[in-house]
């Protein structure tokens, strides 16, 4: 039986890269694809073919006509937290990019598309103690650095159910909290103003032990994903024969 042909966008990002060589991990014939001129290799020693493609540019995607994609794993994009605010960004490479990805499957015949939304889509709900639930109806903060990219998400989302009812394409929307994984860079951007990741900082003091103070509400808790949890989740969302 043909192996499904799965194409990573933002391959040379953190969840891009695992996702990508988790899916070749688990037999499947991956294209990687990333903004880079190159992947130095990366993607090539490992049995996949890399191509650099700029999701905001409709054009850059001709050069995959030829590879007959079944599915796209979609994680390209900017985020508050790696860019000063700019909202015109984030519109770009999250809401219209997204429309140009979805053209490309529409018109290359791809039927699955794996994408990640913002928990800041039911921010209304957060900070009740209680679960919730993953079909409310979404939102935005009204404020802050999230605000313009959730509302980016959350248009993006909408365009996708609408390839889904239009023509078909099964969306797997994953939303989830902070990935925990090693990066070079132990910075990002809060509101504007670069800061160190907080459980970067907790293990750059354990390291060097150093004494970590902690304060604040004890009883509060905080979501945080393992990166190999992560991909184990895109695997099988790409594997699932279930409509989204």
């Amino acid at each position: 039986m043909k192996k499904e042909k799965v194409l990573v966008l933002g391959a040379t990002g953190n969840l891009g890269a695992y996702s990508a060589v988790a899916l070749k991990d688990a037999g499947f014939d991956v294209v990687a694809a990333g903004k880079r001129e190159s992947d130095n290799g990366f993607f090539e020693k490992r049995g996949m073919k890399y191509y650099s493609i700029d999701i905001t540019d409709k054009s850059s995607f001709e050069k995959l006509y030829d590879e007959n994609i079944t599915t796209v794993v979609n994680f390209a994009g900017e985020l508050p937290s790696r860019c000063a605010f700019n909202p015109q960004a984030l519109v770009r490479t999250i809401t219209e990019a997204t429309l140009n990805v979805l053209e490309f499957m529409r018109k290359a015949g791809a039927k699955k598309i794996v994408f990640p939304t913002t928990p800041c889509d039911l921010f209304d709900y957060h900070e009740s103690g209680e679960p919730i639930d993953p079909d409310l109806p979404r939102s935005y903060p009204k404020v802050g650095d999230h605000s313009i990219y959730a509302i980016a998400k959350n248009a993006a989302v909408d365009l996708i159910n609408y390839y889904h009812n239009e023509y078909g394409i099964v969306g797997f929307i994953l939303r989830f909290f902070t990935i925990y994984q090693y990066h070079p860079n132990a910075y990002h951007y809060v509101d504007g103003k670069m800061r160190m990741m907080p459980y970067r900082m907790l293990m750059d003091r354990a390291a060097k032990g150093e004494p970590i103070c902690i304060y604040g509400n004890p009883e509060r808790v905080k979501e945080i994903v393992y990166i190999k949890d992560f991909t184990k989740v895109v695997v099988g969302a790409v594997k699932s024969s279930l409509p989204g």
